[in-house]
C-alpha cells in the first residue's frame, strides 16, 4: 500500500510560513456544536473500523463487502438484532463517547465511533433496503473554514494541489524547488481527501516563489485557493 503524504514540508526559509498555520496567528478553521437527530441513512461515513474504510466509496459498498454474514437476512428481525449490538453507542441514552461530525470540505455526516462499524453499516444497509427509519441522536460538531482566514491566505499565497504517484517523486520535486531558492510550504490535504496529494503554498511576496508557481499554473495544476473559497462558503448543514 502506498504511504500517505501526511506531513509538513518546505524550504528552510518557509519556517515562518509553516508557523503561521501552527500558532493560530490567522484562524482558518472553526468548530461549533449542537444536538442532532437524524436518520441512520443520513450518516454517510464512519471514523473507525477494523476493516479498511478507505477501500470503499460508501457505507453500502462496505456493508456488501465486509458484512455479508450480517446482511444475509434482510428483514426487520435482523435489523432489530443488529441495533442491539453493545458497541452502537450512538443508540444508547448512556452514550458518552460516539458523536457526529460534519466538515465543510467533506459535506458528509460522519459518525465518530469507537467500535461497531460492521453492525452499524449492516443495520444502515438493511434499513435502506426495507425503507425503515432508524432515528439517531447525539452531539454534532461542525467544522468550517473561516472566510476571512481563507481570504488572508489567498491574498498572501498562490496555492496548488498536486498529486504524486509516489513519495519519492515528491522529494524529487521538493529538491528541484529548493534549488531555485524559492520560499514554499507543503501540507497534507484534510480527510477524506488525504492520500498521495499535497497542497503547495507559494508566497506572493517572493519573486522566486511566483516564478515556480507559474510553472504549476502553466501545467494546469489546480489552483486550490478557489476550492478553499468554495468550501468556506458552503452553507452550514445539519443545523437543526
Amino acid at each position: 500500500m502506498a504511504k500517505q503524504l501526511d506531513f509538513e514540508y518546505g524550504s528552510a526559509s518557509s519556517r515562518p510560513m509553516r508557523a503561521l498555520f501552527r500558532t493560530g496567528a490567522v484562524q482558518f478553521t472553526q468548530t461549533s456544536a449542537t444536538d442532532l437527530t437524524c436518520d441512520i441513512r443520513d450518516v454517510e461515513a464512519l471514523s473507525a473500523s477494523k476493516s479498511d474504510l478507505k477501500s470503499y466509496s460508501n457505507l453500502d459498498e462496505f456493508a456488501e463487502a465486509c458484512c455479508q454474514h450480517l446482511i444475509a437476512h434482510v428483514d426487520e428481525l435482523q435489523l432489530h438484532r443488529l441495533l442491539q449490538h453493545s458497541e452502537l453507542r450512538i443508540l444508547r441514552s448512556s452514550n458518552k463517547g460516539d458523536y457526529f461530525e460534519w466538515r465543510c470540505w467533506d459535506g458528509r455526516v460522519t459518525l465518530t465511533n469507537a467500535g461497531g462499524s460492521h453492525h452499524f453499516a449492516a443495520a444502515r444497509y438493511i434499513a435502506g433496503k426495507l425503507r425503515l427509519k432508524v432515528p439517531l441522536s447525539g452531539r454534532l460538531y461542525r467544522h468550517s473554514l473561516v472566510r476571512e482566514g481563507v481570504s488572508v491566505l489567498r491574498d498572501g499565497y498562490l496555492v496548488y494541489a498536486v498529486g504524486f504517484p509516489s513519495i519519492d517523486q515528491f522529494f524529487e520535486l521538493s529538491e528541484l524547488i529548493n534549488s531555485t531558492g524559492a520560499e514554499w510550504c507543503a501540507r497534507a490535504l484534510p480527510l477524506p481527501h488525504r492520500g498521495l496529494s499535497l497542497v503547495l503554498f507559494f508566497p506572493r511576496a517572493d519573486k522566486r516563489s511566483l516564478e515556480v508557481a507559474s510553472v504549476f499554473h502553466d501545467a494546469k495544476f489546480e489552483e486550490f485557493g478557489e476550492r478553499l473559497h468554495v468550501w468556506a462558503h458552503r452553507p452550514h448543514q445539519w443545523s437543526h
